[in-house]
Parts: structure tokens; sequence; C-alpha cells
């Protein structure tokens, strides 16, 4: 029951902590250089982390909107053109043929191509939709890992503590030189 509770915390949580041990150099470096002020330093890591995920979002989600909106104006105005294929692409081998014949139709009649393949964008909808939940549940995830490393950073000392009574309960006496391997490991996949 306990691990059911727990489950959709796992993985955030596992990711939280490869993140806050593989940037932990430039943590205590940050740290350094601002005076030992290690909550200003995880913060600013962070924030500039939390940004760099956002931002990229952000610009993606609006390009994709921007370009859906004017595919569906230049459509109702009857102006949405297909441009041709090379005709070379009718001798690819297996799908070449049939890929430029309905490029074609849509090139010249582009609802005639959408009634012919209706079907298949009706099959391709559901997945499209499943590509851009899990996009979306992804850097949600990220973000939720990322504040889970910066509030890790800030703890040093008593989440290492913590890791090393885990690992000593699931381990044994092997759980702290299993902590310093796995930190050594995490950093050297980072580097």
């Amino acid at each position: 029951m306990a691990y059911l509770i727990l489950k959709p915390f796992l993985f955030p949580l596992a990711w939280g902590v490869i993140i806050a041990v593989g940037i932990y150099p430039l943590f205590s470096k940050l740290a350094s250089a601002l005076c030992n002020r290690e909550k200003l330093a995880a913060t600013l890591i962070t924030l500039i982390a939390i940004l760099l995920l956002v931002i990229p979002s952000i610009l993606l989600t609006e390009s994709t909107i921007n370009s859906i909106q004017f595919l569906t104006v230049k459509f109702e105005e009857g102006t949405l053109g297909v441009p041709p294929l090379p005709e070379g692409v009718a001798n690819w081998p297996i799908i070449g043929k049939q890929l430029y014949d309905t490029w074609h139709l849509a090139t010249i009649n582009l609802e005639a191509a959408i009634v012919i393949l209706g079907p298949q964008l009706q099959n391709f909808a559901p997945k499209l939709v499943s590509i851009v939940t899990g996009l979306i549940k992804t850097v949600l995830l990220s973000l939720i890992s990322i504040i889970i490393a910066g509030v890790l950073l800030v703890k040093t000392k008593s989440s290492e503590q913590a890791v090393q009574k885990m690992f000593k309960i699931l381990i044994g006496e092997q759980g702290k030189d299993f902590t310093r391997l796995a930190g050594a490991t995490i950093r050297s996949v980072v580097q």
C-alpha cells in the first residue's frame, strides 16, 4: 500500500537525486563564489535549470500553435497548397510510388486527398494526443525533479546521511561505500 502511495514520486525523486549529485561540483563552486551562501547558489542553479527547460517548451508550444492556426486559416481560405515532390520519389523502393501518387493528389486536390486519408488521419489523432500528453508529463516531471534537486542541494549533508541510511538498510554495512560509488558513477556519467 505504501508503495502505491509513493510510486508517483519515485521517478522525480530518483531524477532529482541524479541531478543534484551530477551538478554538485558546480553548486559547490558557485556557493564558494557567493561566500558560502548555499541557499542562494541552490536557488540560482534551480532557477536557471527551470528556465532552460521552460523557455524552449514555451517557444515550441507557441510555434506549434501558430503553425496550426496558420494552416487552419489557409485551409479555410482554400489557399493551402502542398508543394510537389520530385518525380524521383516515385522510384523509391516499396513506398515510393504510393507516396508519390498520394502526394501528387494532395498537390492538385487537397480535399480529395484528405477524404482518402481520413481514416488513417483519424487513427493517428489519438497517437498524436498521446505524444503531446507524454511531452507535457515529461516537462512537468522534469520540473519537479529540478526542484527536488534544488532542495537536496540546500540540504546536502542531511540528504547524504539519509541516502547512506537508506542504502545501509537495503544493502547492509556496505551502504556507505555504495553511496560513494553511486555518487562517483553519476558524476562520471555527467562529465
